[in-house]
């Protein structure tokens, strides 16, 4: 069962007492809470680079709390309830929140996903079949078109791929979580995109065994990673994430209403290892690290495509 418990104190005073936690001191006392406690401390700077779950939670925290922004209770339940939790905090968060204004909102699509995706796209022969998971409303559907290619999406929020039905009626979509994906189709090509940082650590490798099983033998897999934020950042979430009985780990941003994820390129790369992938090409750019990965064996690594 939960247990909650109320901490009646600032965010500057409960970043104060997060550091000393961070570093060995007792917290400060808690007190029943005597007013509402605002959580404007936002989980990472807004940049125009910032990963775009941050920015998106940063924009809209007041209109998804639904005017809520009451106590901040910290509950402690176990990691594994935590997780899915989040995971249906997401998907209510883009149905309620996103989906309506998606594209008004985020138009662009950055320099670097799309010299990405054109490069996944143009090593592909015509008629060839894309999978889209996360694919939100379809914004880079028209540059697989454009390359006779066609395209399954696949993503977490119902009213995400109602937006992506009205623009593109004739596309086949499923509603699934990657983590549940179960699909009996292979791909030429898998697309990723803005998608990993919202997956725990416990779920990477099991989501990239997922992803490649719907991969054609010698298909492609596209995905991007947020840039990991600095660890001073992501040390001070942990420790307020702690204060609240949350139960984050060491590379995640999730002490107040948003989750995300950074690994860093080690554990990418070991993950990958571990899936038999080998990475193809990789680059930075737009606030992501971006991968495209085959199956060992199936590609030469060196031909960078």
């Amino acid at each position: 069962p939960l247990r909650p418990t109320t901490i009646g104190v600032s965010n500057t005073d409960l970043i104060a007492s997060a550091t000393q936690v961070a570093i060995g001191r007792p917290p400060m006392q808690t007190c029943a809470l005597s007013e509402p406690m605002r959580d404007d401390v936002p989980p990472a700077r807004i940049t125009p680079t910032t990963s775009l779950m941050v920015r998106e939670y940063a924009y809209d925290r007041r209109q998804w709390t639904d005017g809520h922004e009451g106590a901040c209770m910290a509950v402690t339940h176990d990691r594994e309830h935590w997780l899915l939790d989040k995971r249906r905090e997401i998907e209510e968060r883009y149905d309620r929140v996103f989906a309506s204004d998606y594209d008004l909102r985020f138009p662009d699509i950055g320099a670097t996903h799309h010299d990405f995706v054109d490069m996944v796209v143009s090593n592909l022969d015509e008629d060839s079949w894309i999978l889209d998971v996360g694919c939100g409303t379809g914004k880079h559907w028209p540059a697989i078109f454009s390359s006779g290619a066609r395209v399954i999406g696949v993503d977490i929020s119902a009213q995400m791929l109602q937006r992506a039905k009205e623009k593109f009626p004739y596309v086949t979509t499923h509603r699934q979580a990657v983590q549940d994906l179960s699909l009996s189709e292979r791909f030429d090509a898998v697309l990723f995109i803005d998608v990993f940082d919202l997956i725990g650590p416990e779920d990477w490798a099991p989501t990239l065994v997922n992803l490649r099983s719907v991969v054609r033998p010698e298909g492609l897999l596209y995905f991007t990673v947020a840039d990991r934020p600095p660890d001073t950042e992501l040390e001070q979430s942990l420790a307020m994430a702690r204060l609240r009985g949350i139960p984050a780990v060491s590379g995640e941003l999730a002490h107040g209403l948003s989750y995300q994820h950074f690994p860093t390129d080690e554990q990418i790369h070991e993950w990958v290892d571990e899936t038999a992938l080998v990475v193809i090409k990789a680059g930075r750019g737009d606030g992501c690290r971006h991968f495209v990965v085959a199956a060992e064996g199936s590609v030469d690594p060196a031909s960078g495509l």
